[in-house]
């Protein structure tokens, strides 16, 4: 049992360096010589970002991997020590490269953009009454909904929002900003992202059945979002393919920028100008950000239902070599 996970210690250590230095080398390839030299005169040669130094580093402690076991030494033993140096070599590089998570960036954007819905229309705070209790004063000006057996009166601010982006691709902005190992088998993804949207959003106010004042309004907003994503990771031992579970732990909405582009009252359709435009726009900005706040559990759970749709379209593994060339680079939370 000992030898058995001893190799799969050493296959995944090892496989984890040579995919970040083999990454790395590419990455210096497209520098120039120039570009090399003033990086290694500013003394960041530590790391893995060295190119030929750095791989020619993992091919030695391969070569002393295969002697310590040819001599008699636990195999546990070599694959821990491979794996400590390839995870000091991360944090170094870590260090000294803090877009290091650019890859992971575009491979998560990819992932969301084709998940993405075209439209977002929220409509949870649109309906809202309150029983009838008692005879009211001017009954006939009032709007009445019956449910079931009971009549009830609108009652309270209703709104409705509806969110597009033009462009995905380009109006999406994602960043991983952080990544550690949390325990043996799982990481935390920490992603902000900003979305940059086109707004509609509908509001009235009821007293009892009277309609009191309404406005319905557009404004291009930007959205951000910061959320910490848990990644559980099994190994397939007769594969090596490994078998991912993400879950998203906590998720905070944002309303970033607020530009309004056009807002008329309900009743009227009239189109709103100088401070009468703007006391209805500022409503509209206060409105659309409790609308995001509110959204938050939704739409965390929506991320949750898309991540177990896009991990299903996969079969639920990744490559070996692909993901991790990102564990690598994961420091251990302390």
């Amino acid at each position: 049992m000992n030898r058995r996970f001893g190799l799969c210690a050493l296959i995944l250590g090892s496989a984890s360096l040579l995919a970040v230095l083999a990454a790395d080398a590419g990455a210096d390839g497209k520098k120039g010589k120039g570009a090399q030299a003033k990086a290694k005169a500013k003394g960041k040669g530590k790391g893995t970002g060295q190119g030929p130094q750095a791989f020619g580093l993992a091919i030695r402690d391969l070569q002393e991997a295969r002697i310590w076991l040819a001599e008699g030494k636990p195999m546990f033993v070599v694959a821990v020590v491979v794996a400590a140096r390839a995870d000091e070599r991360a944090r170094d590089d870590i260090k000294d490269n803090p877009d290091k998570f650019a890859d992971f960036s575009k491979v998560i954007h990819g992932m969301v953009v084709k998940q993405m819905p075209k439209v977002y229309e929220d409509k949870s705070a649109w309906g809202q009454t309150i029983p009838l209790k008692e005879p009211l004063r001017l009954p006939n000006l009032r709007t009445y909904v019956k449910k079931g057996n009971k009549v009830e009166l609108p009652h309270g601010l209703w709104r409705k929002v509806r969110v597009r982006m033009d462009d995905p691709q380009r109006d999406l902005k994602i960043k991983v900003r952080d990544f550690k190992a949390i325990d043996a088998k799982t990481y935390r993804v920490v992603v902000d992202s900003e979305s940059a949207v086109r707004t509609e959003i509908e509001a009235q106010h009821w007293q009892k059945g009277l309609t009191l004042v309404g406005f319905k309004g557009k404004a291009d907003c930007v959205v951000a979002v910061s959320l910490d994503c848990d990644v559980s990771i099994a190994l397939d031992p007769k594969t090596f393919a490994l078998k991912v579970d993400p879950k998203v732990t906590r998720l905070n909405l944002d309303l970033k920028d607020f530009t309004l582009r056009e807002v008329g009252t309900v009743r009227l359709g009239q189109v709103l100008e100088g401070e009468q435009a703007k006391a209805f726009g500022d409503q509209f900005k206060d409105l659309l950000q409790t609308a995001v706040k509110a959204s938050e559990p939704r739409v965390k759970d929506y991320a949750n239902k898309t991540i177990a749709k896009s991990i299903e379209e996969g079969k639920g593994t990744l490559g070996g070599a692909g993901l991790l060339k990102f564990l690598g680079n994961a420091p251990k939370d302390k």
